[in-house]
Protein backbone atom coordinates (compact mmCIF):
# COMPACT_ATOMS: atom_id res chain seq x y z
CA UNK A 1 0.00 0.00 0.00
CA UNK A 2 1.88 3.10 -0.73
CA UNK A 3 1.30 6.52 1.02
CA UNK A 4 -1.02 8.28 -1.17
CA UNK A 5 -3.54 5.61 -1.23
CA UNK A 6 -3.29 5.49 2.71
CA UNK A 7 -3.58 9.50 2.04
CA UNK A 8 -6.81 9.54 0.35
CA UNK A 9 -8.35 6.73 2.60
CA UNK A 10 -7.12 9.07 5.39
CA UNK A 11 -8.01 12.33 4.62
CA UNK A 12 -11.37 10.80 2.81
CA UNK A 13 -12.73 9.06 6.44
CA UNK A 14 -11.48 12.02 8.99
CA UNK A 15 -13.85 14.37 6.46
CA UNK A 16 -17.00 11.46 6.87
CA UNK A 17 -16.59 10.81 10.68
CA UNK A 18 -14.84 13.73 12.31
CA UNK A 19 -16.83 16.73 13.28
CA UNK A 20 -13.93 19.20 13.70
CA UNK A 21 -12.02 18.05 10.70
CA UNK A 22 -11.35 20.93 8.31
CA UNK A 23 -8.98 20.81 5.53
CA UNK A 24 -6.33 22.80 7.13
CA UNK A 25 -5.71 20.40 9.96
CA UNK A 26 -2.43 18.60 10.07
CA UNK A 27 -2.29 15.25 8.34
CA UNK A 28 0.82 13.62 8.00
CA UNK A 29 1.43 9.97 6.35
CA UNK A 30 4.57 8.30 6.52
CA UNK A 31 5.64 5.19 5.59
CA UNK A 32 8.35 3.39 8.02
CA UNK A 33 10.17 0.70 8.94
CA UNK A 34 7.86 -1.41 10.22
CA UNK A 35 4.61 0.38 8.53
CA UNK A 36 2.69 3.49 7.83
CA UNK A 37 2.58 5.93 10.35
CA UNK A 38 -0.89 8.32 10.28
CA UNK A 39 -0.58 11.77 12.10
CA UNK A 40 -3.47 13.62 12.54
CA UNK A 41 -3.37 16.90 14.35
CA UNK A 42 -6.78 19.03 14.68
CA UNK A 43 -6.37 23.18 13.81
CA UNK A 44 -9.30 23.52 16.80
CA UNK A 45 -7.54 24.60 20.00
CA UNK A 46 -10.00 26.86 21.89
CA UNK A 47 -8.30 30.57 22.73
CA UNK A 48 -6.17 30.21 26.01
CA UNK A 49 -6.15 26.04 25.57
CA UNK A 50 -2.49 24.69 25.05
CA UNK A 51 -4.01 21.16 24.47
CA UNK A 52 -4.00 19.43 20.91
CA UNK A 53 -6.62 17.16 19.40
CA UNK A 54 -4.75 14.61 17.80
CA UNK A 55 -5.08 10.75 16.35
CA UNK A 56 -1.82 8.51 15.51
CA UNK A 57 -2.21 5.38 14.21
CA UNK A 58 0.85 2.83 13.31
CA UNK A 59 -0.11 0.28 10.75
CA UNK A 60 1.39 -2.69 10.09
CA UNK A 61 0.14 -4.36 6.68
CA UNK A 62 2.20 -7.53 7.27
CA UNK A 63 0.34 -8.71 10.55
CA UNK A 64 -3.24 -6.75 8.91
CA UNK A 65 -3.11 -4.62 12.13
CA UNK A 66 -3.18 -0.93 13.12
CA UNK A 67 -1.68 -0.10 17.07
CA UNK A 68 -3.61 3.65 18.10
CA UNK A 69 -0.60 5.11 19.66
CA UNK A 70 -1.60 8.42 20.78
CA UNK A 71 -5.25 9.84 21.26
CA UNK A 72 -5.90 13.02 22.71
CA UNK A 73 -9.19 15.81 23.05
CA UNK A 74 -7.79 19.23 23.99
CA UNK A 75 -9.38 19.28 28.05
CA UNK A 76 -12.02 22.01 26.84
CA UNK A 77 -13.24 19.84 23.65
CA UNK A 78 -13.85 16.70 26.22
CA UNK A 79 -17.40 15.12 26.43
CA UNK A 80 -18.31 16.01 22.86
CA UNK A 81 -18.06 13.27 21.42
CA UNK A 82 -14.94 13.49 19.57
CA UNK A 83 -12.54 11.10 20.90
CA UNK A 84 -15.25 8.28 20.09
CA UNK A 85 -14.89 9.86 16.50
CA UNK A 86 -11.43 9.58 16.50
CA UNK A 87 -11.41 6.04 17.24
CA UNK A 88 -14.52 5.14 14.65
CA UNK A 89 -12.19 7.55 11.94
CA UNK A 90 -8.91 4.96 13.37
CA UNK A 91 -10.92 1.58 12.97
CA UNK A 92 -12.78 3.05 9.61
CA UNK A 93 -9.63 4.03 7.83
CA UNK A 94 -8.02 0.21 9.30
CA UNK A 95 -11.14 -1.13 7.02
CA UNK A 96 -10.50 1.10 4.04
CA UNK A 97 -7.09 -0.04 4.11
CA UNK A 98 -8.03 -3.83 4.50
CA UNK A 99 -7.20 -4.17 8.19
CA UNK A 100 -8.81 -6.70 10.44
CA UNK A 101 -7.60 -5.59 13.90
CA UNK A 102 -7.18 -2.36 16.01
CA UNK A 103 -4.88 -2.19 19.43
CA UNK A 104 -4.44 0.05 22.00
CA UNK A 105 -1.85 0.32 25.09
CA UNK A 106 -3.89 2.65 27.28
CA UNK A 107 -3.27 4.96 29.62
CA UNK A 108 -4.73 3.28 32.41
CA UNK A 109 -6.97 6.08 33.53
CA UNK A 110 -8.34 5.57 29.65
CA UNK A 111 -8.88 2.09 30.07
CA UNK A 112 -12.76 2.24 30.54
CA UNK A 113 -12.99 4.25 27.83
CA UNK A 114 -11.63 1.57 25.09
CA UNK A 115 -13.65 -0.70 26.84
CA UNK A 116 -16.76 1.53 25.74
CA UNK A 117 -15.61 1.15 22.14
CA UNK A 118 -15.63 -1.94 22.47
CA UNK A 119 -11.98 -2.93 22.99
CA UNK A 120 -11.40 -5.90 24.95
CA UNK A 121 -8.24 -7.16 27.24
CA UNK A 122 -7.33 -10.70 26.98
CA UNK A 123 -5.13 -12.50 28.79
CA UNK A 124 -1.61 -12.77 28.36
CA UNK A 125 -1.46 -9.48 27.02
CA UNK A 126 -0.79 -6.96 29.79
CA UNK A 127 -2.94 -4.12 29.46
CA UNK A 128 -3.06 -4.46 25.22
CA UNK A 129 -6.53 -3.93 24.59
CA UNK A 130 -7.81 -5.36 21.34
CA UNK A 131 -10.78 -4.68 18.68
CA UNK A 132 -11.17 -7.44 15.84
CA UNK A 133 -13.31 -5.33 13.41
CA UNK A 134 -14.24 -8.44 11.39
CA UNK A 135 -17.04 -8.84 13.56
Amino acid sequence: MDTSTTAAVATSVLGETVRCFDEHDALLIETGRYGVRIAYTSGLVPPGDGDITHLECCIDFQDSQMWVGDLRVASSLRSKGIGRQLVKAAERIALGLGLRTVKVFPLASAERFWNKMGYRSYPKTARVVTKDLAK
